[in-house]
Parts: structure tokens; C-alpha cells; sequence
């Protein structure tokens, strides 16, 4: 938004065009939407007004704790106490960050200070802060089908409780998306090195250029499968262990229905992705056209995640009983 007229919008879209036509590129984009069919979902700290809501109200959480003896908390309270208030302190680190990058021009790419220190402090902040407000997703979800109440405020305890496992689920759905910012960040620390020692060699070169483009594709076909552990996260009490369980039993009982599941919702988003960008790409070339082809694809492709992560969500669930019921004829038959 802070960049919606820089010339490199302009840039950039004539050098995507450059040897392919307008049709094959919004195909392509269409493809890359279907197999991240969660990304609006694992990558919401990229969205500036619901991290400065969510650190809104984490603070005000964290301020009416402070009247609560912690004699008398429980421990996911406490627990709760001490991430809510790291949420927040984070999340104002990570919106002045973000603000920096938006006006310095850098097109949205990580910040390289030149300390160094960012190499692991950007991609460990990104992910807390994508875990926990995936977090607060899946249990609105999950608890939307018996929840009496209609507030909108998140219920951090409930979102505190998924964690650990919630930062294993959200690394494994966008793998690629850490893995780009790490070694982007790496690499400009070094390039000041290796201009200084000589010219690097082809291969870390070769390398570099990999990771930054079919790299994150690879990684992201590697972890596709992964998308059902943010079904199984909804019931897995934090435990990492619960969650595999969960995921096992969603794969072995309700394999098929994942499997049409997301290819339908696949098709979805190849159709809708592909249709966005042709349209919007079919404008005069201006230097937020590119821009706003793909802000409106991840507007379309939200709606399907959110569906995608609902019945994901529901499927756990019938795994769970289904488990359930079998560890209970298993006990009755061992007892008798």
C-alpha cells in the first residue's frame, strides 16, 4: 500500500511478461495459489491492522491480569499471562519493522541492518506472530459451533493452549516463507563479505538464486501434505504429540474426503487466481497493477482457506471420536 506507486511495480510486471503471455502467467499464479491453500491463513502477520488489534487487545488482557493474584492463577492462565504480554511487546517491534520496510523501499523484503542479529531474530518473530494469530483463527472456528458468546475478542487462554504445537503446524504449512527470509537475510549479511574476499562461486550463487524462487515452490510441494495438522491442531491440547496422533487418524479415516476436499478447493483458487490476474493484468501498465492483481488473488484465495481450515477442523474432530470409540472398544476387550 505504502509503495502503490513506486515504479518498480512497473518493473516488476513487464519482466513477468517478458517471455510469457498474460494467460500462462495467471495460470501459473492460479497453480502457486493451489498448493498453498492456507497461505492467507499462516501468513497473517503480514496484516498490519489485525497484528496492531490483536496487540490491542493482548495489552489489555495483560492489563486486567495484573489485578489477579497470581497465587490464585491456574498455569494456562499464567501461561497465558506471560505469552500474551510477549505477543504484544513483539508485535509493536514487528509493526515498526514492518513500517520501516514499507517506507524505505524495498518492495516488502526482510530489512538488512547490517547486525546481523536479524538473520534469526526476523523469521523466530514472524512465526510467533503468524503461530498465535493462526492461533486465534482456529479456535474461533472450533469453538463456533457451541460458543454462546458473540463477542469478537480472542479467548487467549484457549489460543495460549495450542501452543507448542501451534508453531510446528505453521512452519510446516509455509516452510518456504521462513526458509526465503532466512537465507535472504543471510545472504546480503555475507554479500558485503564476499565482495570484500572476491567474487562468489557459481554454485552458492546457483544456490542462492534456487532458494529464492523454485526453492520456496519445492519446499512448499515437499510440505503440502502438512496442511492437515491445522485440522488436527484444533484438538491437539498443544501436545505435539496429540497432534500427530490426531493427523494419523484424520489421514487413515477420512483420507478420501481430504482428498477431494482440497482438490476441489484447489480448483477453486487455480480458477479464481487465474481469472483475478487476467483481468487486473489486462489494465494499462501503472505501477500498482501488480500489486493489486495479487492483494485481490489473496482476497479470494482467504475465503477458500478459511473454508479449507473449517473442514479440515471438522474432520479432526470425527477422527477424534472415531479414535475414541476405538480406544474404548479396545479397553472393554482387554477388560474382559
Amino acid at each position: 500500500m505504502l509503495q502503490y506507486d513506486s515504479p518498480s511495480g512497473s518493473d516488476n510486471l513487464q519482466m513477468s511478461l517478458r517471455t510469457k503471455t498474460l494467460p500462462v502467467f495467471s495460470l501459473e499464479q492460479g497453480v502457486l495459489a493451489a498448493l498453498t491453500p492456507l497461505r492467507d491463513l499462516s501468513n497473517l502477520a503480514d496484516c498490519w491492522p489485525l497484528v496492531a488489534a490483536a496487540i490491542f487487545l493482548s495489552f489489555q488482557y495483560t492489563s486486567n491480569l495484573q489485578w489477579v493474584p497470581r497465587s490464585s492463577m491456574s498455569p494456562l492462565m499464567k501461561s497465558s499471562s506471560f505469552w500474551t504480554q510477549a505477543f504484544w511487546i513483539i508485535g509493536c517491534i514487528w509493526i515498526v519493522y514492518r513500517t520501516v520496510i514499507g517506507v524505505s523501499g524495498e518492495d516488502g523484503l526482510p530489512l538488512n541492518t547490517g547486525a546481523h542479529i536479524e538473520v534469526v531474530l526476523e523469521p523466530a518473530i514472524m512465526l510467533i506472530l503468524d503461530s498465535f494469530l493462526l492461533a486465534w483463527v482456529v479456535t474461533e472456528i472450533r469453538d463456533s459451533a457451541f460458543s454462546d458468546s458473540n463477542q469478537m475478542f480472542p479467548d487467549f487462554e484457549k489460543v495460549v493452549s495450542l501452543t507448542p504445537s501451534i508453531f510446528l503446524v505453521n512452519f510446516l504449512i509455509v516452510p518456504g516463507r521462513y526458509f526465503a527470509h532466512s537465507l535472504w537475510l543471510v545472504w546480503n549479511s555475507l554479500v558485503d563479505y564476499i565482495s570484500v574476499a572476491g567474487s562468489a562461486s557459481t554454485s552458492i550463487l546457483n544456490y542462492v538464486i534456487w532458494g529464492l524462487s523454485w526453492g520456496i515452490l519445492d519446499l512448499q510441494v515437499i510440505a503440502f501434505p502438512c496442511i492437515v495438522m491445522a485440522g488436527s491442531l484444533a484438538w491437539s491440547q498443544g501436545s505435539i504429540r496429540q497432534l500427530f496422533k490426531v493427523t494419523l487418524s484424520m489421514y487413515r479415516n477420512h483420507g478420501a474426503s481430504i482428498f477431494l476436499m482440497v482438490v476441489f478447493f484447489g480448483l477453486m483458487n487455480v480458477i479464481s487466481s487465474s481469472l483475478i490476474t487476467t483481468m487486473v493484468l489486462s489494465h494499462p501498465v501503472e505501477p500498482w497493477v501488480f500489486m493489486a492483481a495479487d492483494s485481490y488473488c489473496h482476497f479470494a484465495t482467504l475465503f477458500t482457506g478459511l473454508i479449507t481450515l473449517s473442514g479440515l477442523i471438522e474432520l479432526g474432530e470425527q477422527s477424534l471420536i472415531t479414535a475414541s470409540i476405538s480406544e474404548g472398544f479396545e479397553s472393554n476387550e482387554n477388560g474382559e
